[in-house]
């Protein structure tokens, strides 16, 4: 949090910054005074960080599977018209 106001940062970023050090702490107060339900709390940021990211990462490997394909439609020889013949 006081890095917040130590680094030559924009205001916005400064801002941002602290208030993300606030946070931590109220998040951390809370956890103490009331570990069953910080636990909840925390237990759903997990899971529902983990349905983005699962979504995001099914998303680029289809993504990634439609690129594949083009390059492999790019990087193979196209046949020569006329066959080549030795002697």
């Amino acid at each position: 949090m006081s890095v917040a106001f130590a680094l030559p940062l924009s205001g916005g970023r400064s801002l941002l910054l602290g208030l993300g050090g606030v946070l931590s702490v109220a998040f951390g107060v809370v956890m103490f005074a009331h570990p069953g339900a910080g636990a909840v709390a925390l237990l759903a940021l997990i899971a529902a960080f983990a349905l983005v990211t699962g979504a995001i990462q099914i998303a680029f490997a289809i993504e990634l599977r439609g690129a594949v394909v083009e390059i492999g439609h790019r990087v193979r020889p196209r046949p020569t018209a006329k066959p080549v013949t030795h002697g």
